[in-house]
């Protein structure tokens, strides 16, 4: 049976599939580590290897259990089948071609297999190919693309409607190394988010800053600027008393829509900024992000706002820029916090940092 008649029958019908060893999964610039965490809480995981980016990083690992509990990652944007690399990829178009011989030995029935037992038999067969290649090329990732496409169009006579998917090849490219992975699973896009209002984090980053709470079970946490409730919603534990504020009403509809399409029950209310409508002594912590609000007389006014809500060894875990007055003030003691840890998060094409507070006297 040739490699061409394998894209268009059902996997049931196909022989014996090899069985895939090698993966790779992709994480926001600064989240390598807690997705390197999740992955070594699985069982069968060995070998792990980063490749650190500033804006993407890519985890390589060997897992020899069902790849199904890798759909469960919560820390990256995608995972991946790891195909191999290229080395010695020029600059100019040799380089270019290098990648597309190697591409044509590739045969990606395998893992076009494990996508359908995932996933399921695709309404369609077809490939598409996605490229990133970095600086210093003089081709660029739509050109190199273009090629691809036509080596896997001629190995697998794939018609030009079969050449956007549903399947993915990635191919990226820095400096002399070329990397190959088919697309098992896209994770930074949630089902349950039916309503945004801009400017929310990716997935992925709020699913970290949890990692970075570490919230225990029972206890109330709330977001004081919850957008539409993602941060919220991305908590580990389904038991915590979640508490969803915002100065806006469109916020906290957007909110209520998402919660109640990811199946969990939030308290919600209005706030002014300035008072938070919280008993105190009341709250255990507060995950929120506070990117691009500039309601907010600044990240020290908000923290004492929210100071007498918090029990006496109150957490909070809050994004922003990078802020120096607060790292200075939090250094003197000029604020009832101390400093726990600093991360650098790259979300949304930007550098910020995730402050990890805890409350003292």
């Amino acid at each position: 049976m040739g490699h061409n008649d394998r894209l268009e029958i059902e996997p049931a019908l196909w022989p014996e599939i090899e069985k895939i060893f090698y993966f790779f999964v992709t994480t926001p610039g600064g989240l390598d580590g807690f997705a390197v965490q999740e992955l070594r809480s699985l069982q069968g995981v060995r070998g792990i290897r980063v490749d650190r980016r500033r804006r993407q990083s890519r985890i390589h690992f060997q897992y020899d259990r069902s790849p199904r509990r890798l759909l469960d990652l919560r820390c990256v944007n995608g995972v991946y089948t790891d195909l191999g690399n290229v080395q010695g990829v020029t600059v100019g178009r040799p380089g270019m071609l290098r990648v597309a011989e190697a591409l044509a030995k590739i045969d990606v029935t395998p893992a076009i297999a494990l996508h359908d037992i995932l996933h399921g038999v695709q309404d369609a067969p077809g490939l598409r190919v996605t490229c990133t290649v970095g600086r210093g090329h003089r081709f660029t990732a739509g050109e190199l693309s273009q090629i691809l496409v036509a080596v896997l169009a001629d190995r697998y006579d794939l018609d030009p409607q079969e050449q956007s998917g549903p399947y993915t090849v990635h191919v990226s490219i820095e400096r002399r190394t070329a990397r190959i992975g088919f697309r098992l699973a896209r994770l930074d896009e949630r089902n349950y988010v039916g309503a945004t209002v801009g400017g929310e984090l990716p997935a992925p980053v709020s699913a970290a800053l949890w990692r970075i709470a570490k919230p225990r079970s029972g206890e109330c946490w709330l977001d004081s600027a919850c957008r539409s409730g993602l941060n919220l919603i991305e908590a580990p534990q389904t038991d915590l008393k979640k508490v969803a504020l915002d100065l806006h009403p469109p916020c906290l509809d957007a909110t209520s829509i998402n919660a109640e399409a990811a199946g969990q029950r939030l308290s919600s209310a209005l706030w002014d900024g300035h008072h938070l409508p919280c008993a105190p002594s009341s709250v255990d912590g507060v995950v929120t992000d506070l990117s691009r609000r500039t309601e907010f007389k600044g990240v020290c006014h908000w923290l004492e706002t929210h100071r007498a809500a918090l029990k006496l060894d109150g957490r909070i875990v809050v994004l922003c820029d990078r802020d120096r007055d607060l790292e200075d003030r939090l250094e003197s003691g000029s604020l009832p916090f101390r400093q726990v840890s600093r991360h650098s998060i790259k979300a949304a094409g930007r550098s910020r940092s995730a402050y990890h507070l805890r409350t003292h006297t």
